[in-house]
């Protein structure tokens, strides 16, 4: 198997695994605004309504623990493995 297929299963596998994992504490968590810091970060949280990982602005200070550094933290940490 190339590289490129061993990078592809890993991924999947890393999914499936992190999808069984829900982080209730970081997920269902008020999410984090913008807040009143000037930064300008882009960051993602989780909307439990729409159930979905949504990226937003956020200025560096008063996160909440609904708070990902990236989509795919994100997705790891709060859909559950019926939602893929």
């Amino acid at each position: 198997m190339k590289s490129s297929g061993w990078l592809s299963l890993f991924l999947v596998l890393s999914l499936l695994a992190g999808a069984w994992a829900y982080n209730a504490k970081k997920c269902d968590d008020t999410p984090t605004e913008t807040g009143p810091c000037k930064g300008e970060f882009e960051m993602w949280r989780f909307d439990r309504v729409n159930r979905q990982c949504e990226s937003f602005i956020f200025g560096g200070c008063q996160a909440t623990n609904n708070f990902f550094e990236s989509g795919m933290h994100c997705v790891l940490n709060c859909l559950k493995h019926h939602e893929f």
